[in-house]
């Protein structure tokens, strides 16, 4: 039974984690929003960075590995190219970036 309440606990203690994860991830996005109306180069860049933190660890507590996260961005970049022509520059610019990326 006390190997049951453990379990309860850290699952009640992951809950916890995902949801100020969640919470962190709309502040940060708000921030971002704000920062692009005040054109603020540094806050927008630190917003973008804590999005892209907090999405990171959300999927990661919610079982997908950061490689998988990375792949599936790529190949969701790579399939968009054939979509959308107004964003290609940006789409490939990034898929480029991301694949010269050598961790």
């Amino acid at each position: 039974m006390t190997r049951r309440k453990g379990q309860e606990l850290e699952y009640a203690s992951d809950l916890n984690i995902m949801e100020w994860i969640k919470a962190d991830l709309v502040e940060s996005v708000a921030a971002l929003l704000k920062a692009l109306v005040k054109k603020d180069q540094e806050d927008i860049s630190d917003a973008v960075a804590t999005v892209l933190i907090s999405t990171y660890l959300l999927g990661q507590r919610a079982g997908v590995s950061y490689q998988s996260m990375e792949s599936m961005v790529k190949w969701k970049l790579a399939n968009s190219l054939d979509l959308n022509e107004d964003g290609y520059t940006d789409l490939m610019g990034l898929l480029k970036y991301l694949e010269q990326q050598k961790r």
